[in-house]
């Protein structure tokens, strides 16, 4: 239920965040499971928020488990399908705690779900693909070990800028792969290579597929970024300075921007009605501004 609630929110917010949008095979965004989405990780916790509101059923998502660390945190992320995983850098004593991503996934899977996993398992400031980890064909493998049909679908996300606000967002959804795609052996090992190979060499050509005749936002939804851009501005200048040459920089000013815009929009409410609006209209222009916010759900 919150991941619903929330997801529909982050819909009503993020296309301010963004210039123009370009999402390919459109038809995959209403896939059932069982599915494992393999995805490139160029820009942190957003690269997650694309990808979760875009598709169309509910996503479980591989997270790095040192966010996990307090309880109530833990839980909150739980209940918005966050599974954590560790790496070494997280520590060597955590790291048996992995094999409960492994299990979940699986169930997950065997019940018809979505898991999606970044499988270079990092995430840095570039589109250049990263080696990658093995946590994604192990999970695949121990589907189809156990008779669940599961299908992987590399996906690659490429941002027109990584350090600017808004940017355009070019999403590829690659074509399904099956059991007989990912697999050459009878060795497990050469099988965890031989996937990782064919998932590499999918998102490269991903990636290498830039289309610039980018989706444009309808005139009456333009209307709403012009509204949040002074507010977005001077939002971005503060977070810019918070987090200079990290990672989290567009993922600090989205949470930043989806917490404090509604205090924003009160503020305009506010100073309508000091400038000479009845109540009763300054009431009306926000109400037509969510009104229009609702409509970009349905977009």
């Amino acid at each position: 239920m919150l991941y619903t609630i929330i997801q529909y929110l982050i819909r009503a917010v993020l296309f301010l965040f963004y210039k123009k949008l370009f999402v390919n095979n459109k038809d995959l965004l209403n896939q059932n499971g069982p599915l494992l989405i393999t995805t490139n990780h160029p820009n942190a916790f957003i690269d997650a928020i694309i990808i979760g509101v875009l598709f169309k059923k509910p996503i479980h998502f591989i997270t790095r488990g040192d966010v996990f660390k307090k309880a109530w945190i833990a839980k909150v992320l739980a209940t918005l399908n966050m599974i954590p995983i560790y790496r070494i850098r997280d520590g060597k004593e955590n790291l048996h705690l992995n094999e409960y991503a492994f299990e979940k996934s699986k169930m997950v899977l065997a019940n018809g779900g979505i898991v999606m996993i970044f499988i270079e398992g990092i995430c840095k400031h570039t589109h250049d693909l990263q080696p990658l980890k093995k946590g994604a064909a192990r999970i695949a493998f121990s589907c189809w070990n156990v008779g669940i049909d599961l299908k992987v679908l590399p996906a690659s996300i490429r941002y027109s800028t990584l350090w600017k606000t808004p940017m355009n967002i070019q999403v590829n959804i690659g074509t399904l792969l099956g059991k007989t795609d990912l697999t050459n052996s009878t060795e497990e090992a050469k099988n965890y290579v031989h996937f990782n190979k064919i998932i590499f060499s999918a998102l490269n050509n991903l990636l290498q597929q830039q289309n610039v005749n980018f989706n444009t936002t309808s005139s009456t939804l333009s209307f709403l970024k012009y509204i949040a851009f002074p507010f977005l501005f001077f939002l971005e200048k503060g977070i810019a300075n918070k987090t200079k040459n990290n990672v989290f920089y567009h993922s600090f000013l989205f949470a930043a921007f989806f917490v404090l815009y509604p205090i924003y929009l009160i503020t305009v409410l506010f100073a309508a009605y000091l400038i000479g609006f009845t109540f009763l209209s300054s009431i009306s222009i926000v109400a037509a501004i969510v009104l229009l916010h609702i409509i970009s759900i349905k977009q």
